[in-house]
């Protein structure tokens, strides 16, 4: 103790700043080394590379990002793993090629988090160096988070090469990362992110609770809600009809405006409510309706919309029906424009679906603006219409400088005399895929059309994790895609 006070007194200030700062840089230099070796953003080494240049087999190349690495998923689960199997170890019978073509070394260059700028750091020297018979690329949904400053990586200038070097900093991304989080900031694009939600309550009308959680707090307080209804109020069709016993009930109820009683009202919603927990959702929705224009507006009925809504949003957005998802969630803010969770559930869905622009969502905002004029001053509204103005524009940028750098591929694979073909993702990611099939289509390439197969598969839980990743079998999936392909164009028996 006395030695500790004895430091404290004697030691100059410049010498414990510098103890204090070297400790600090070594602790950021093992926590790099760390998310390195353990992180999801695990680059390949060099050593595996040139260990795999050293085998004499044919090559093919396969190139990307998350999707082609496997993320969190074991390296023998992948598709260019499975994808080996299948090439060199199908039976005579399935394999035209066996008996007149040496085993294939299928090579997985999938680097996490890779876009398709950063790819270029890379591409020329692995087609060099391994020469492959075919190079097999699915690449650019990390375009959308990862830095894209294309300025940046033209320049040579020692400036830009310490920005790019510092960006590529494990550390600087999982802070990065963590921070946009936090703040709710938007993922689409980081050459110029918009700001999304940060669901921030700066107003009056925001401190009060949406109708969704009034709703809910009802139906808490109804026992009879948390059970499937039964007997007279159980779930008919959906024309709006309600049994006669619950009319009857109703004489000495209070009367709303309408001249219907408030317990009219309530066995209509339970009836609605029934059709809610039966998972019906359309037959939901019609039924809603047709309680609001029997019934009439009340603060009831208003919060039984809003709170519906936003339940089948939740539910198509949870079944991965991105599409339905966006509409809803649309729907919802309609019908509670000061509930910041729509708001944000709207931004993140358009993203991954393929049907609605950013001006459809603008269109459907400037309405909700025109009838109800204080929406304006929620910051929940300005920040997302805000966001879905920039995001047009950026959707354009984005889409022409993944075009171009994926065209720069096309012309290295004719340099080296290489085979390309493309993939596109096994799940809805409109701009890249649309980047993709259209690559395809204007230089003759050979296509791989992920999306159609899993589209068609049940449960998609089976081949796709939550985080929109592949299982192990939506590997073996996209393998036996990528091998039909290899086979049908003949670009496994050159």
């Amino acid at each position: 103790m006395n030695r500790v006070r004895y430091f404290r007194k004697r030691t100059p200030f410049k010498i414990k700043l510098l103890i204090a700062g070297t400790s600090l840089l070594l602790s950021f230099c093992l926590l790099e080394l760390a998310l390195r070796q353990v992180g999801p953003e695990i680059n390949r080494s060099e050593k595996i590379f040139r260990k795999e240049n050293m085998v004499p087999e044919p090559k093919i190349l396969c190139v990307g990002d998350s999707f082609t690495h496997g993320g969190m998923t074991a390296r023998n689960e992948t598709y260019p793993y499975y994808l080996e199997q299948m090439i060199n170890d199908s039976p005579p019978g399935h394999n035209p090629i066996a008996q007149t073509w040496p085993r294939y070394r299928v090579i997985n260059a999938g680097v996490c988090a890779m876009n398709t700028r950063e790819m270029w750091e890379y591409l020329p020297r692995w087609v060099e160096t391994f020469r492959p018979v075919a190079l097999v690329l699915l690449i650019g949904s990390a375009n959308w988070f990862s830095f894209l400053d294309y300025d940046l990586y033209r320049r040579d200038d020692w400036q830009s090469q310490l920005k790019r070097h510092f960006f590529a900093l494990r550390v600087f991304r999982a802070i990065r990362f963590i921070y946009l989080q936090l703040m709710g900031a938007d993922l689409a694009t980081d050459r110029d992110p918009p700001k999304r939600l940060r669901l921030k309550i700066d107003d009056e009308t925001q401190l009060q609770p949406s109708l969704w959680e009034l709703y809910g707090r009802s139906l808490d307080s109804q026992s009879m809600m948390r059970e499937p209804p039964t007997g007279q109020h159980a779930v008919g069709d959906s024309s709006g009809r309600i049994e006669e016993g619950a009319r009857g009930q109703a004489v000495t109820a209070p009367v709303l405006e309408s001249g219907r009683s408030t317990s009219e009202v309530d066995a209509a919603l339970l009836n609605v409510h029934g059709l809610f927990q039966s998972g019906s959702l359309e037959a939901l929705h019609d039924e809603l309706m047709a309680v609001e224009r029997t019934y009439g507006p009340s603060e009831r009925v208003a919060q039984a919309v809003a709170y519906y809504r936003r339940e089948i949003a939740d539910a198509y957005r949870r079944n991965r029906r991105n599409v339905e998802a966006t509409a809803w969630y649309l729907k919802a803010i309609e019908a509670d424009p000061y509930d910041p969770y729509n708001y944000s559930w709207l931004s993140v869905m358009h993203l991954v679906q393929s049907r609605y622009s950013a001006v459809d969502i603008l269109e459907g905002l400037s309405r909700i603006r025109e009838r109800d004029p204080k929406v304006t001053v929620t910051s929940s509204f300005r920040m997302c219409e805000e966001a879905f103005m920039r995001r047009e524009r950026d959707q354009v940028d984005l889409e022409r400088h993944t075009y171009a750098d994926l065209e720069r591929v096309v012309e290295l694979c004719r340099r080296y005399n290489v085979r390309l073909v493309l993939l596109n993702y096994p799940v809805s990611y409109p701009m890249i895929n649309k980047v993709l099939r259209s690559l395809a289509e204007a230089y003759s390439l050979p296509f791989v059309d992920n999306l159609a197969v899993f589209s068609r598969l049940a449960p998609i839980e089976t081949y796709v994790l939550d985080d929109e990743h592949c299982t192990a079998e939506g590997h073996k999936i996209i393998a036996q895609n990528v091998y039909r392909v290899l086979l049908d164009k003949g670009l496994l028996h050159q």
